[in-house]
């Protein structure tokens, strides 16, 4: 997947979860994505989910084709995406399903980033870290040079 990143526009940080987040834990992510990366980077969050309703009971069938197909147009389309964060083994297979890699290539590997051939990276938790969104923050700040890093592909 070809993308190209433009250093004069803010980084972009997608975030997909199994379940969407209640509009508190999306505050709390987000209170939490401005404090760990600096100001002068300008990050921009985006929030997807695969289906269900609540963060510990989703749907059973969230990598249907239609569900990783439209991950794949987000993936596609969003401007500047630098980071991906995954919450759970279904969202990450899903962002690598509709990344167009093989699940081999990238296992889940929670609370670690891994660099993508075209200089994505994708940062992996445990769902239930979208409970508890403060066990992220050391994560987060490994992610500031993947934002502030100028990459063309």
């Amino acid at each position: 997947m070809a993308r190209k990143f433009s250093p004069s526009q803010d980084a972009c940080i997608l975030i997909v979860s199994l379940a969407p987040f209640a509009s508190d834990q999306r505050l709390a992510v987000e209170e939490l994505l401005h404090d760990e990366i600096p100001e002068t980077i300008g990050a921009s969050l985006a929030f997807h989910h695969l289906g269900g309703t609540y963060l510990h009971d989703a749907d059973p069938s969230p990598m249907q084709p239609a569900n990783v197909a439209v991950l794949a147009e987000l993936l596609d389309t969003l401007t500047n995406l630098k980071l991906v964060i995954t919450f759970g083994v279904a969202a990450h297979l899903s962002t690598i399903d509709a990344y167009g890699m093989g699940w081999a290539r990238v296992p889940f590997r929670p609370g670690q980033i891994t660099a993508l051939p075209d200089g994505l990276d994708l940062a992996n938790f445990h769902a239930s870290c979208g409970r508890h969104i403060e066990t992220i923050a050391p994560l987060l700040t490994q992610t500031v040079p993947a934002l502030t890093a100028d990459r063309t592909s």
